[in-house]
């Protein structure tokens, strides 16, 4: 059926006798991890038809309680709209706006939402006439009447300026803002004394950026409240309130020498379990950086970029983290190609090897849209974002979800003659990368061999020859990287996940090989083969492993874009 297998000079080939796809999508270079097979198939777009500005809006996610999860955006008629889901109901039909006539401008305006304790949520923004509004649900009451300007005289720039809320513990909620005097201010709720008379600035002297940066706030555990700001020296710079001592004297530099955009970049911050602190924002060089604060070792001796070599616009995307429940940590962003990425900590395994992209063909406008992202519950992760269709679109990460069976829109050609298995799969990959590929296999052997009678005469004969795979994958224009063995069944599915066939070459007992692409997955640690000679088949890993159609067995990876 196949010729028998030849080692060129080129050490990375080896020669054999022997998959349609809209858009490329880059990978992480380390594979997949088995985390990553618990998303949803895809991003989908939540019920209903209301649309929001994807330009100027982003969307501002909140579990109130477990069990329900809260969404919030400005909509065109600047009023602010919501959405809901709960366990026992679903998703809400479609967004509707809050109660009452208040209006904030959808242009220059972002929300913010927390929930101080269990059955009670509160959404802040500030104003046209730049005073911070607010407005609640409550369990026994439902949502406020209207919105409400907080108590005092004090006004900030609603052009430059969005807001940072945070509960330090039930029963008392938080709000931050860079003031026009560049200091950064505050107030607060008590569920003994209401809100406050006024906002307030945090003692010291320490100024930011009021028309670049925003301050980010986080309570490490209850009693204990975090402030974070990139400062004008790019440093980034934080404060503290504790239960016993109350606020810090001033603002203070984090440990190293890292600096960061404070004219382009946002903070991100999050708890991953009570004692722990970790922060995160994309660096000058594209990498996502970090440094963390723990209760046995304080913070950390400088900022570090996280594993691997996946990278983002420091110039347009802000950072999104989240712990979906205590001892796991989540960060995501959307990547250069438009599509949502996402790494993870995890107490038992540390920092995953590098970033990689949420299932599904599903892209976003990086230049103007950020993700967010909630856990409803333990277990259980949310993300969201405006698509270019002005829709919000979500997908899930459930640790219950079933495994799936995902199989790639790929058609195999029949191999035309006996050693052409390379021919056929080159040509079928280009055909599933592109629709229009006018490739042929007798095309790609004229190409490889240097000749101009393999459509002719000498298909049969001199152009009948064994070959390698990767130099016809660059030849069509898909080749991305080949390695020696096999590949674990996470980083195929991963592969596949982000719509990427994967080449394989198996090697016969009796002599000579052959080369498939492997294309799905199903349960049960099913692959999908399409084989150029014997057509479709689901089969196991381990078999394909060493005993592929009985006695071949897997020696080469080709991966493509």
């Amino acid at each position: 059926m196949e010729g028998p297998c030849l080692r060129t000079s080129r050490a990375r080939s080896v020669m054999c006798g022997a998959l349609t796809k809209d858009q490329t999508a880059s990978r992480s270079t380390d594979g997949y991890p088995e985390d990553a097979m618990a998303w949803n198939a895809d991003f989908f777009p939540l019920p209903g038809g209301a649309v929001f500005d994807r330009d100027k809006q982003d969307v501002t996610v909140v579990s109130r309680f477990p069990g329900q999860l809260d969404v919030f955006v400005i909509g065109f008629d600047n009023r602010v709209w919501t959405t809901f889901w709960n366990e026992h109901t679903g998703w809400n039909t479609d967004f509707f706006p809050l109660p009452g006539g208040a209006v904030f401008d959808h242009e220059k305006q972002r929300l913010a939402a927390v929930s101080r304790f269990p059955g009670q949520l509160d959404v802040f923004v500030i104003g046209f006439d730049n005073r911070v509004w607010t407005t609640f649900w409550n369990e026994h009451t439902g949502w406020n009447g209207d919105f409400f300007p907080l108590p005092g005289g004090a006004v900030f720039d609603h052009e430059k300026q969005r807001l940072a809320v945070e509960s330090r513990f039930p029963g008392q909620l938080d709000v931050f803002v860079i003031g026009f005097d560049n200091r950064v201010w505050t107030t607060f709720w008590n569920e003994h004394t209401g809100w406050n008379t006024d906002f307030f600035p945090l003692p010291g002297g320490a100024v930011f950026d009021h028309q670049k940066q925003q301050a980010i706030a986080v309570s490490r555990f209850a009693g204990q409240l975090d402030v974070f700001v990139i400062g004008f020296d790019n440093r980034v710079w934080t404060t503290f309130w504790n239960e016993h001592t109350g606020w810090n004297a001033d603002f203070f530099p984090l440990p190293g020498g890292a600096v960061f955009s404070h004219e382009k970049q946002k903070l991100a911050a999050v708890s991953r379990f009570p004692g722990q602190l970790d922060v995160f924002v994309i660096g000058f060089d594209n990498r996502v950086w970090t440094t963390f604060w723990n209760e046995h070792t304080g913070w950390n001796a400088d900022f570090f970029p996280l594993p691997g070599g996946a990278v983002f616009d420091h110039e347009k995307q802000e950072l999104a983290a989240v712990s979906r429940f205590a001892g796991q940590l989540d960060v995501f962003v959307i990547g250069f190609d438009n599509r949502v990425w996402t790494t993870f900590w995890n107490e038992h395994t540390g920092w995953n090897a590098d970033f990689f992209p949420l299932p599904g063909g599903a892209v976003f406008d990086r230049e103007r849209q950020r993700a967010d992202a909630v856990s409803r519950f333990a277990g259980q992760l949310d993300v969201f974002v405006i698509g270019f269709d002005n829709h919000v679109w979500t997908t899930f990460w459930n640790e219950a979800l079933p495994e799936p069976t995902v199989r790639l829109n790929f058609v195999m050609e029949r191999q035309t003659e006996t050693n052409w298995c390379w021919a056929a799969t080159s040509v079928s990959i280009a055909r599933y990368y592109d629709a229009r590929s006018t490739w042929t296999q007798c095309a790609v052997v004229n190409g490889e061999l240097t000749r101009d009678d393999c459509c002719g005469s000498g298909a049969s004969g001199p152009c009948n020859v064994p070959n390698v795979l990767d130099s016809p994958l660059s030849r069509v224009g898909h080749f991305d990287s080949m390695t020696g063995g096999t590949v674990t069944r996470e980083r195929l599915q991963g592969e596949i996940r982000a719509g990427q066939p994967v080449c394989a070459r198996t090697a016969w007992q009796a002599g000579g090989a052959h080369f498939v692409a492997i294309t799905g997955f199903a349960p049960g640690d099913l692959i999908e083969v399409d084989d150029p000679v014997s057509g479709v088949s689901d089969v196991d890993y381990d078999v394909f492993t060493t005993a592929y159609l009985g006695s071949g067995s897997w020696t080469h990876t080709y991966f493509t874009k």
